[in-house]
C-alpha cells in the first residue's frame, strides 16, 4: 500500500462532499459552525485560522462578499456569501475588529473543538474538509497563486501538488517569481 492510498482520498471524498452539501443547506446546524466548516472545505484554511478571522476581512465588492486573507481577496461563492451576511447580522453593531466567530470568552475565538463537534454527526472532519479542498485547489492552481492568496507556505501546495500527481505546483515562471 503506497502513500497516496494511504490518503484514502477516494473514500473520504463522498462523505466530504455530502457533508458541504449538508453544510450549505442544512439550517438544523448552528450558521456559525456551517460557515467555518465552508470556509475550510472550499479553501482548505487551518481551523484555527478560519476561526481567528474578523469582520474587517470581509468586505461588500459588486453584489458580492470578498475575504481578505492573504495578499488578494477572495470572491466568496454564493451560498458562502449568504451565510457570510447572515454571520455579520448578527451582530451588526460590532466594530470591524471583532471576531467573525466570537468564542464563549470574551476576546477569544470560538475553539476549533466546537467545529469539530459539529462536523462529527455530518461523518467528516475538519482534516479531511481541509485535505480534500487542498488536493483539488493543488490540482487547478498554481502553488504560488495559492499560497499568496491563502497566506500559506509555497511548500505547502507543492506538497499537496506533488501528491495529487499535479504539474500545476511547480509552474517554473512563479517560482521563477517567488524568489525575488
Amino acid at each position: 500500500m503506497g502513500f497516496r492510498s494511504g490518503i484514502r482520498r477516494s473514500t473520504s471524498r463522498p462523505s466530504t462532499r455530502s457533508a458541504i452539501r449538508t453544510l450549505a443547506t442544512d439550517r438544523g446546524i448552528a450558521l456559525d459552525a456551517r460557515l467555518a466548516a465552508l470556509l475550510i472545505a472550499v479553501y482548505g484554511l487551518p481551523a484555527t485560522k478560519t476561526l481567528a478571522l474578523h469582520r474587517r476581512q470581509l468586505r461588500d465588492e459588486n453584489d458580492g462578499l470578498d475575504l481578505r486573507i492573504g495578499d488578494r481577496p477572495l470572491t466568496l461563492p454564493a451560498p458562502i456569501t449568504l451565510l457570510a451576511r447572515e454571520q455579520l447580522d448578527l451582530r451588526p453593531d460590532a466594530d470591524d475588529d471583532a471576531w467573525l466567530f466570537p468564542g464563549r470568552l470574551p476576546g477569544q475565538p470560538l475553539d476549533p473543538q466546537y467545529l469539530s463537534l459539529r462536523l462529527r454527526p455530518l461523518g467528516t472532519s475538519i482534516s479531511a474538509l481541509q485535505n480534500a479542498a487542498r488536493f483539488r485547489l493543488a490540482g487547478a492552481v498554481p502553488a504560488k497563486v495559492l499560497a499568496d492568496i491563502l497566506d500559506f507556505s509555497v511548500a505547502t501546495f507543492e506538497n499537496y501538488a506533488r501528491l495529487s500527481g499535479s504539474t500545476r505546483g511547480d509552474y517554473p515562471a512563479l517560482r521563477e517569481n517567488s524568489s525575488r
